[in-house]
């Protein structure tokens, strides 16, 4: 039988997350996250351009939060872009952070006076 799951109390665990872990990091530390997430795979379409990403943006505050089921975020509310990822002993995914996501963790950010 499959899994019944309430996407509402999935939300709402991942803002309450995000409330709590919401921080500031470094480029340096956003740089070392990328590469954690790109080291087996410097091919990855993404690989490059997001270091690059980086790089133009490092006087920009970056903000990282980590939710309950293991997924993680790195945004940058500023030019409003940013990526989720899991990563255990590999990276298990990746992906660029659509825009209702965006706006909520902004919203959150600014609330916490970090945006």
């Amino acid at each position: 039988m499959m899994e019944v799951v309430d996407f509402g109390d999935v939300q709402r665990q991942r803002k309450e997350a995000a409330e709590r872990t919401m921080r500031a990091v470094e480029a340096a530390d956003a740089s070392t996250t990328l590469d954690k997430i790109f080291l087996n795979n410097s091919s990855h379409p993404w690989a490059q351009r997001t270091a690059d990403f980086v790089e133009q943006h490092k006087a920009e505050t970056i903000l990282s939060a980590e939710m309950p089921d293991g997924y993680r975020v790195l945004f940058y509310p500023k030019a409003f872009k940013g990526l989720w990822y899991k990563f255990s002993t590999s990276l298990e995914g990746v992906g660029m952070l659509q825009t209702p996501a965006l706006e909520k963790l902004c919203a959150i950010a600014r609330e916490k006076g970090l945006a």
